[in-house]
């Protein structure tokens, strides 16, 4: 059977994808990836190609291009539609209801998708099928979602040679891994909080790590067709599983031997840990400060992390050369532009690399809708299906200083290197300075910066990519 998927541009090689082309290529379906942004003509290229299956996967805020662009493809072609991620995993039920949606998955679809498609194939019943909802003759068939897998090493190895097939994403020397599902934290504005308290609820152990050979196997594999010359393991906590991040960082150097970065926990750091990531090769981390204030980041978004944690793991970074990135969130509940500059003052006292700055947004489902509605930061549920984080006003709290802070956002990182400009964009704020908002460049220049991408070669890449989404406006 041919299988048809579809990612948005090259900013974002999905590891997703990659996953189910892995069990797809071990099944010896014909398959094929299209990347949006790369095609000339996606309808003459998905025609020539000929296949009986669409998959889409969703992220929440751009799941509308997904759909929009299924609905370009069905006026053209006969084919069945699947949608998998994030957003109809979160949004079943205004998700079955566009009209280009005939089956969404819920949850992980290496298992289910291959069912479906040997149903498809011997031309059998396919609409009790476990994590799938679909829509037939009428009704709406919803299954419920199978148990977790919790053995990773049996997947097959990821398929990442659709992604790498492009010279410029497989010459790229930054890749991307990804060891590990999960995060057994409930911060009250993530996904990962909702998906453990209600989609996965009694389905197994949430938090999974591959073993540490298998995870070494993956960078192999990469290696063999393309460049790797610094890795960012993406996993929402690296240094969690302690016996495996000692495995890790033991074997690391000998077994490959490329400078790497990770996401970390600070109040699960010491000397010793710190020390032996040193050891082991890395260079860099990125972690979750949010804010100044350890009321709004304890109380409100419920991390449970102490300044003193941030502090102390500074020092070690410091001590032991290892660049780290504080993510942070302006406009949040009981904050405005006072404490938007107390962040920056402090990220800048942490002696961080950079920050990566965003704007609060509001999403149905999130842990913290009732406490702000309870609160009146927002006067009623959300809805997700006009969704759209590119139009902040609409997805972020209507606080007085909202406007301000949506505009000095993008001018974070700028003002974080240069402190004297600070008053003088806080008096620029007062006007619409978004339009000069290519700024962003300069954060795109540190983080080429962290993650070790020569500078011309970034360019190149950001160049290519910066047309990404713009290819759906001429989809109809």
């Amino acid at each position: 059977m041919k299988v048809a998927l579809f990612d948005y541009s090259l900013f974002y090689e999905s590891l997703g994808l990659a996953n189910l082309m892995g069990v797809l290529k071990a099944k010896n379906h014909d398959y094929k990836l299209f990347i949006i942004s790369e095609e000339k003509d996606i309808l003459k290229s998905v025609r020539e190609f000929g296949p009986e299956i669409l998959c889409f996967s969703t992220c929440t805020g751009i799941h509308h291009l997904s759909f929009q662009l299924a609905r370009y493809l069905r006026k053209h072609m006969d084919a069945i539609t699947l949608f998998g991620g994030p957003h109809v995993t979160l949004f079943p039920e205004e998700s079955i209801r566009e009209d280009c949606v005939d089956i969404l998955c819920r949850g992980e679809g290496e298992e289910a998708f291959i069912e479906l498609l040997s149903a498809l194939e011997k031309k059998e019943e396919f609409s009790g099928i476990r994590n799938l909802w679909v829509k037939k003759d009428g009704t709406i068939y919803k299954n419920d979602i199978r148990p977790l897998i919790q053995d990773l090493d049996s997947l097959p190895l990821p398929d990442r040679s659709q992604h790498l097939k492009y010279p410029i994403l497989r010459n790229l020397p930054l890749k991307r891994f990804i060891t590990g599902y999960g995060c057994p934290f409930q911060c009250s504005f993530c996904h990962n909080a909702i998906f453990l308290k209600d989609v996965y609820r009694g389905k197994g152990n949430y938090l999974r790590k591959k073993s540490v050979s298998r995870s070494f196997k993956e960078i192999k594999e990469v290696q063999k067709i393309s460049v790797v010359k610094r890795i960012h393991f993406h996993d929402d906590n690296f240094n969690f599983h302690k016996e495996w991040f000692k495995e890790f960082c033991d074997r690391y150097p000998k077994e490959v031997g490329i400078p790497w970065s990770c996401t970390v926990r600070t109040d699960m750091l010491n000397e010793e840990i710190v020390k032996m990531m040193h050891n082991a090769g890395c260079v860099g981390v990125t972690y979750g400060l949010e804010t100044h204030s350890e009321f709004v980041r304890n109380k409100v978004l419920n991390k449970n992390l102490k300044n003193q944690d941030f502090e102390n793991a500074s020092r070690l970074f410091k001590k032991y050369k290892i660049r780290h990135i504080a993510a942070t969130m302006l406009n949040l509940p009981g904050e405005d532009l006072e404490d938007a500059f107390k962040t920056l003052q402090y990220v800048r006292k942490l002696n961080a690399y950079s920050t990566r700055t965003a704007v609060y947004s509001i999403t149905r489902k999130q842990p913290i809708i009732n406490w702000l509605i309870e609160n009146k930061y927002i006067s009623r549920f959300p809805g997700i299906d006009n969704f759209n984080p590119v139009k902040l006003e609409d997805v972020t709290i209507q606080s007085a200083d909202m406007k301000r802070i949506i505009r000095l956002s993008a001018f974070f990182n700028i003002m974080f290197t240069f402190p004297f400009l600070e008053p003088i964009f806080k008096a620029l704020s007062f006007f619409p300075i978004e339009k000069f908002s290519m700024s962003r460049i300069y954060d795109g220049y540190l983080e080429m910066k962290f993650m070790d991408v020569p500078i011309f070669q970034g360019i190149r890449y950001y160049l290519r990519i910066r047309k990404g989404l713009k290819v759906y406006q001429g989809l109809r």
